[in-house]
């Protein structure tokens, strides 16, 4: 046969479900072997982040994001291909996410600050990353939108566009910017 399919109906793993997802193997008769994984996954974001942490992806650090520092629920439609070999790396992986992020806390993610009560829309390739959606910097509300490059060629690494409107001036002070000057002390 030159191709086998598993189809998983439901399956829990490291705090994880997934549904409805298929992983199949080609090129059985062929000398070397490929996998493509088309996922449906649902769980806490701390968990998924540790899972695109593990071997050989290295994502969530690629993006400057601890695990243990992120909370929140996740939703995420995953999509990966790559050749079966021992000597798998990040170059070797064709990627695709799609997620919905709820309830969302991360500590120390924009110059310094956290966010937290994301509303949050995912988007990865290999790429970059594209997050955007609700959220609160310090205690401000406020819309984020977050572009990451991967790559050594790329144009600039990060790039966010923070949109809010601030009905006191003295709310600022939240995101460590120092209002004495203005105070005339």
């Amino acid at each position: 046969k030159k191709k086998f399919d598993i189809f998983i109906t439901g399956a829990e793993a490291e705090g994880l479900t997934t549904r409805k997802s298929i992983i199949s193997f080609s090129g059985m008769d062929q000398v070397d072997q490929y996998a493509d994984m088309d996922l449906f996954i649902k769980g806490p974001l701390k968990n998924a982040l540790k899972l695109i942490e593990s071997e050989p992806l290295g994502f969530s650090s690629a993006i400057g994001i601890n695990p243990e520092h992120a909370e929140g629920n996740a939703d995420a439609h995953v999509k990966l291909g790559f050749l079966l070999e021992n000597t798998l790396t990040t170059d070797g992986i064709d990627i695709s996410v799609a997620a919905k992020m709820h309830d969302v806390t991360i500590d120390n993610i924009i110059l310094g600050q956290g966010i937290k009560d994301g509303q949050l829309d995912l988007k990865v390739s290999k790429l970059g990353l594209d997050m955007n959606g609700d959220v609160k910097l310090a205690n401000i509300p406020a819309n984020l939108q977050w572009r990451r490059n991967f790559g050594d060629d790329v144009p600039f690494r990060a790039q966010y566009q923070i949109s809010s409107h601030i009905d006191n001036i003295r709310n600022l002070s939240d995101l460590g910017i120092d209002l004495s000057p203005l105070h005339g002390e």
